[in-house]
């Protein structure tokens, strides 16, 4: 494509079946911005652990934010963009294209031409489990590795929050038919569901949920000191989302929160956030957060619940 066909490929055939790879999430509008938290769970979860400890790898974004990203939930310097890579070669390169669908930028001929040759010997792609423009580079890239017969495949990771997405609109509506109770905002009902099942499923006696549970009526004692603290307790507009309690000694066990990306990536709200994990944290009780960008299943819950029922033992 680059070259007109004159670039001699892969000079040295090792006969690998994984010389060429290509890992798509699940379909979802995945990232927010230039980060997309999903394709770095899938590089975390189910790339890093099949790359041998005897091959160099990095990993490639056409993003700064990404990488970062990237950097930050491995705890190693490994990513960076297309443009710092330039002149560097690794045995293994990870090429994260961030975007829900190809852009002017993602998908550049030269941007993507210097990220594939960085590789001496195996490409993994790690994309956007959407519909691509078959004229895109990316499909085309991805038809290619298809038509050598190397692998491609869809990720296994899905999130309770998936549902939130337009690609899932018939399984939301099957849903919306289908529940009890309406808290409003549909991630906190599917949240409110998840509990109810793992709840279930571990046999949990004694245990109840309550929602949108007013702070003013858990914060009952001097612990809160501030007057920015008092102020926001008696708010009638904080609570927590949701409060596990014991329904034999009343004792609360554990407030969660659902982390909209759009509401709670905003600077007013990470402040008011802050509070609140502040205050809650005195009496034993911060708050675990699930970000609608984040995987979580039921798996994610029923280990939260293990670990919290344990630490109040």
């Amino acid at each position: 494509m680059f070259y007109d066909g004159e670039l001699v490929t892969m000079t040295k055939d090792g006969r690998s079946g994984d010389t060429l790879s290509v890992i798509r999430t699940v379909p979802g509008n995945h990232a927010r911005g230039h980060v997309n938290q999903r394709e770095i769970d899938v590089i975390a979860e189910e790339v890093m652990p099949n790359i041998s400890p005897d091959e160099s790898v990095g990993i490639i974004s056409p993003y700064r934010d990404q990488a970062s990203a990237i950097n930050e939930q491995l705890h190693r310097d490994i990513a960076s963009t297309v443009h710092k890579y330039q002149g560097r070669e690794c045995d293994t390169i990870i090429m994260s294209m961030v975007d829900n669908e190809p852009t002017s930028f993602s998908d550049d001929a030269n941007l993507l031409n210097v990220a594939i040759s960085r590789a001496k010997s195996k490409l993994c792609i790690v994309a956007t489990g959407n519909e691509l423009p078959e004229d895109s580079i990316l499909a085309q890239l991805i038809g290619y590795i298809k038509y050598n017969n190397f692998e491609t495949k869809d990720s296994k990771l899905h999130s309770v929050f998936d549902i939130l997405y337009r690609q899932y609109t018939l399984q939301r509506l099957e849903y919306e038919k289908a529940k009890g109770a309406d808290f409003g905002e549909l991630s906190e009902n599917v949240i409110y569901d998840t509990l109810k099942k793992a709840i279930s499923i571990l046999e949990l006696r004694n245990i109840a949920i309550l929602c949108h549970y007013p702070l003013s009526r858990l914060i009952v004692d001097g612990r809160v000191t501030s007057d920015e603290q008092k102020r926001f307790v008696n708010s009638p507009l904080s609570h927590v989302d949701f409060l596990l309690y014991n329904t034999i000694t009343k004792r609360p066990l554990l407030c969660m929160e659902v982390d909209g990306w759009q509401f709670h990536h905003t600077e007013v709200q990470k402040r008011r956030d802050i509070i609140k994990d502040k205050i809650l944290d005195k009496y034993g009780l911060k708050p675990v957060r699930l970000s609608t960008t984040s995987v979580v299943t039921i798996d994610t819950i029923k280990n939260i619940l293990i670990e919290t029922l344990k630490s109040k033992a």
